[in-house]
């Protein structure tokens, strides 16, 4: 009897033992708790997890579709920031808070080759205003497999031509740092300096990127208004001529360079850059208004709707 006894104490103190367990387990809700003594489980790796839909990474303000194209645009509302830097190259000096008075609705991403392609076969853009290599060039415009690939290769005329045939027009450089900047001006796009897969650039070791890549698939590289490849991909044409002294010289409202020169503005990092103070939302590049770069692109403002 003794020894019986002895067995039925330990029976139940076991007993009492695994419904603590459960009790620890399920909560008076009913839903399930990890028990706070008991050990945590070892971490199984597990494969990356797949890109994120774009417009998962960052909530867009608003969004809406343009007519013409397809294009899917974001709300960027009217604010303030700090536009340029002022511990860099002198035509991006001096830092100085710009005001965008009106929202506006840019394009999610970069022009692709197929809304290109669109433009062209309704008899508006003119197919000589852009390069052609084919099939794996440099230049993407009727490559079989780049038709989701940002639209290269094209001059400023042609991505005039292009925004103007849905109704928009090419953003201001205000506009285009803004919408990468946001409120907070930040310095890279992004928020926080890219390393090597986070963007479409060539970095260092073996970042190097020989080609674009399809418009949007880089998560990380996106905006505070969920704008996408502003850091990397293609550069990408804006509305303003290009001056040295354009920061000391225009308003604080709305600047714009409309004085004609030999150069547009462009903006943004691209595939071939290897420095990371290309991919910084200041950095402006001057180009030849009618250069054709592979590493230039662009992407629209405003737009038709219905």
């Amino acid at each position: 009897m003794r020894w019986t006894a002895v067995w039925l104490v330990l029976a139940l103190t076991a007993c009492d033992g695994v419904t603590k367990v459960v009790d620890d387990l399920t909560g008076p809700d009913g839903a399930t708790h990890t028990s706070p003594e008991s050990p945590a489980a070892p971490e199984v790796p597990t494969a990356p997890p797949a890109a994120a839909k774009p417009l998962d990474t960052v909530k867009a303000r608003g969004q809406r579709l343009r007519a013409v194209d397809g294009a899917e645009q974001v709300l960027v509302p009217a604010g303030t920031f700090r536009m340029g830097r002022d511990d860099g190259p002198a035509h991006e000096m001096p830092l100085r808070v710009v005001t965008i008075s009106r929202d506006f609705w840019i394009d999610r991403t970069e022009v692709t080759v197929a809304q290109w392609q669109a433009c062209v076969d309704a008899g508006t853009c003119n197919a000589a205003l852009a390069s052609d290599t084919g099939e794996r060039g440099a230049c993407n415009w009727k490559s079989k497999r780049d038709t989701d690939h940002p639209m290269n290769c094209v001059g400023s005329p042609g991505a005039q031509a292009y925004c103007a045939w849905t109704g928009g027009a090419l953003p201001t450089e205000a506009q285009w740092e803004y919408a990468a900047r946001g409120e907070e001006s930040r310095i890279w796009p992004s928020g926080t300096e890219p390393k090597c897969v986070d963007l479409v650039w060539s970095g260092p070791g073996t970042c190097v990127s020989h080609y674009t890549e399809p418009v949007a698939t880089r998560p990380r590289d996106v905006s505070v208004f969920a704008v996408h490849d502003m850091g990397g991909n293609v550069r990408e044409w804006t509305r303003d001529f290009y001056a040295p002294d354009a920061y000391g010289r225009l308003p604080a409202k709305d600047p714009v360079q409309r004085a004609v020169t030999r150069y547009r503005v462009s903006r943004g990092g691209a595939y071939l850059d290897r420095n990371t103070n290309n991919l910084r939302a200041s950095f402006r590049h001057r180009t030849f208004s009618d250069v054709r770069q592979p590493h230039n692109g662009f992407r629209c403002v405003g737009g038709k709707i219905d």
